[in-house]
């Protein structure tokens, strides 16, 4: 299969899909750094935001990560919207699952 096609298969059969995946991400341990990402971003010294990170990075939207942080983290500890949004771009890249910046 070409990069780019498009191929259509049940949403039951995407949903357990993407389970999978997140239990991949879960199964091989993404937090304790299987993933090497040149990061200065504060949070990757916390394992349990890096954990939060990694087990929602799939599924969830920028936006409901960085809302969620705030309430179970605070503000302190949360990452902000752009270090969330960088780092979840990273994981969904390394997994396959998402598209490189582009260039201009």
């Amino acid at each position: 299969m070409d990069k780019g096609q498009t191929v259509t298969i049940p949403l039951a059969e995407y949903r357990a899909l993407m389970e999978d995946r997140a239990e991949l991400v879960r199964v091989r341990g993404l937090a304790a750094g299987p993933v090497c990402f040149s990061s200065r971003a504060r949070f990757r010294g916390d394992p349990e935001v890096v954990a939060f990170l990694n087990e929602n990075a799939t599924t969830a939207s920028v936006e409901w990560l960085r809302d969620e942080a705030q309430r179970r983290f605070g503000p302190a500890r949360a990452p902000s919207r752009s270090a969330i949004g960088r780092y979840v771009r990273r994981v969904r890249v390394s997994l396959g699952i998402g598209e490189r910046h582009r260039q201009r």
